[in-house]
């Protein structure tokens, strides 16, 4: 696909120095939350294993000016040894998807000039989506932005469950430099005990025990789901939510309750559509085979009735 560079909306932030973090975007207004900040086509996608005159063969075709604005970006100390134009790509580049053209199904990363510049944080009020159909990468806002506020992502959404140890050992393995957001700034054990208490609820889910009944079991899943929503919100992140409601819509159906498995699916389908924009494609497939489910006769007998949180 040939690169098309998209205009970003620059009335709502623009690109400056940040003390201590380099080049950087900053709200220029007051942000709602959801809304679409940039839509960015990568100059190229590209898979794992690529060499450094891989890279090279592409950037040459394209016109100078974009060959430039690629040589102007930082390249981490872990990269070095990968020679000037690898070592940029993997130091920048983000998940886009997917190769389907010769039907290995490889996972590709593509190179985003724009989208470059936006700043990590490990309580991110930026969120990224591929859309496979668009061709793009969709930045939206993931909570409400203040006027001169930095818009930072999370260079590594899994690491966000980490504690802050892990994630700036991750991110310093990745990324080259040690973290100093406002979650890692300092030590704060409460807060690691939350992000693990997040990681068991979110990655590692428990199962039914021999000893449980179906509603012990669905009880205590239920609390747990109700618990990590504080969680999330007393750690100040937007990401796994619509997992997490996701998860509350399907225990509502396998308990039978289909009034508030409709609720949990709703609150499923704003967050869903605030992580990944509200006309990803993805996700409005996602959410259209979960309504047909929810119009199929009910099959399941109504062992509880759960309140939505």
């Amino acid at each position: 696909m040939p690169y098309h560079p998209i205009a970003p909306r620059f009335d709502l932030f623009q690109g400056c120095e940040i003390p201590g973090a380099g080049f950087g975007y900053v709200a220029l207004q007051d942000i709602p939350k959801g809304t679409i900040l940039l839509e960015d086509t990568p100059i190229f996608r590209l898979p794992e294993g690529i060499t450094n005159e891989v890279v090279r063969n592409h950037l040459i075709r394209l016109p100078p000016t974009v060959q430039q604005q690629f040589m102007d970006l930082c390249i981490g100390y872990q990269y070095l040894n990968d020679g000037e134009y690898l070592g940029r790509f993997r130091a920048n580049a983000l998940p886009c998807g997917y190769d389907n053209v010769d039907g290995t199904g490889r996972k590709l990363a593509g190179l985003l000039l724009l989208a470059a510049r936006f700043n990590h944080s490990c309580v991110p009020n930026v969120t990224f989506k591929w859309d496979s159909q668009a061709g793009v990468m969709r930045f939206c806002a993931l909570s409400a932005i203040s006027r001169a506020q930095e818009l930072c992502i999370a260079y590594d959404v899994s690491s966000l469950l980490f504690t802050r140890d892990a994630r700036r050992a991750r991110l310093q393995g990745s990324s080259g430099f040690l973290c100093h957001c406002p979650a890692c700034i300092i030590e704060n054990r409460d807060s690691d005990d939350r992000r693990v208490a997040l990681y068991k609820a979110i990655v590692q889910p428990p199962q039914r025990s021999p000893r449980e009944t179906q509603i012990e079991f669905l009880s205590r899943r239920y609390a747990q789901i109700c618990t990590a929503l504080t969680l999330l919100r007393m750690e100040g992140l937007s990401h796994f939510r619509e997992t997490l409601y996701f998860d509350g819509y399907k225990l509502c159906e396998e308990a039978g309750d289909r009034n508030n498995a409709m609720l949990w699916l709703a609150q499923a389908s704003a967050a869903a559509a605030t992580v990944g924009g509200p006309h990803n494609a993805e996700v409005t497939r996602r959410l259209q085979r979960a309504n047909a489910e929810l119009e199929a006769p009910n099959q399941r007998p109504q062992i509880l009735r759960f309140p939505l949180p």
